[in-house]
């Protein structure tokens, strides 16, 4: 659970939970990997505060169930408190999620996090589907009303904020309507990124046993035209971006030290700039100046001065 040292990584994954006791029809998960269960608060300080030492500038939270953290110990600590507990620490800049499930988000998460600096303006929440009778199958246990109100009052608290979702399409029982309602909802929120797969059985799960299993080539269909949907709401939040000032996490020098470097803003873009010093793990801010493929190009601000 834990990472034990930095090496050229800028990014270090702390996991505070593992298992998942949601039983969504179509996932192994709690099968083969448990009820949930949560990390004491006081473990996970103490990775971070060492992840610091290390050299990391953020930290990205990881679990199974990120929501319904602390549901196992009596909510004696839920997310919130972690993100509390690890925001003081020196030498880390940024804080974030992997992914946050809708139907256990906390009521008082997203308060608590618009008043921490560090953690940043973006969140990857999995809808699965925007059909209400598919997620009452799925056993997802919120609507879509529900999901949008949730992304109404993250953009409210956090502007610029960059919410990507996973999309399955082909689940058991989806008709043509069914899959007309998701790809309206997917346009209706302007997701900024999509992840897009087809349904595929897993045994022991309930799903596998259902009828009316979506023929393949359907199912192929519906996930070319979902990707397509991802692919023209990704440009659009892009083009969005353009002209505004932002950080960016240096990652990685892809042609050397004065070639491109490339990084992620606060809200998770893929940035594109250069520097004439190498100045990777190092936070940035930067002009978005145009679209380059699935990136931004970037003009620095700022430049690092590297010893």
């Amino acid at each position: 659970m834990s990472v034990s040292e930095a090496g050229k990584h800028t990014r270090a994954l702390i996991k505070v939970q593992d298992g998942c006791s949601a039983f969504c029809t179509y996932c192994i998960i709690p099968y083969v990997r448990g009820r949930m269960t949560s990390r004491p608060l006081s473990d996970i300080v103490q990775e971070a505060e060492q992840i610091a030492v290390n050299g990391y500038k953020e930290i990205v939270i990881t679990g199974v169930h990120l929501g319904a953290y602390g549901l196992d110990i009596g909510r004696q600590t839920t997310i919130a408190d972690i993100l509390e507990h690890i925001h003081p620490i020196d030498g880390i800049e940024r804080i974030r999620f992997s992914s946050i499930e809708a139907m256990n988000f906390p009521p008082d998460l997203v308060d608590r996090m618009a008043a921490l600096p560090k953690c940043m303006p973006h969140f990857h929440l999995p809808l699965q589907a925007g059909s209400d009778k598919i997620l009452r199958q799925m056993r997802r246990r919120y609507t879509r009303k529900q999901f949008s109100r949730l992304v109404e009052k993250l953009r409210a608290s956090f502007p610029g904020v960059g919410i990507t979702t996973d999309v399955m399409v082909g689940f058991p029982g989806e008709t043509d309507a069914d899959f007309e309602d998701s790809l309206q909802f997917v346009e209706d929120i302007g997701f900024s990124q999509l992840h897009v797969f087809r349904y595929s059985p897993r045994r022991g799960t309930p799903a596998a046993d259902y009828a009316d299993h979506v023929p393949p080539h359907i199912s192929a269909e519906r996930s070319k035209a979902m990707i397509a949907l991802g692919k023209q709401l990704g440009t659009e939040f892009r083009k969005r971006m353009l002209g505004k000032t932002m950080n960016v996490l240096v990652e990685e020098s892809r042609e050397g030290t004065n070639g491109h470097l490339a990084g992620f803003t606060e809200n998770y873009l893929r940035v594109l700039m250069d520097v004439p010093n190498s100045t990777v793990n190092e936070i940035l801010p930067v002009k978005l100046t145009a679209l380059e493929g699935e990136f931004i190009r970037a003009e620095p601000l700022v430049v690092a001065q590297v010893a």
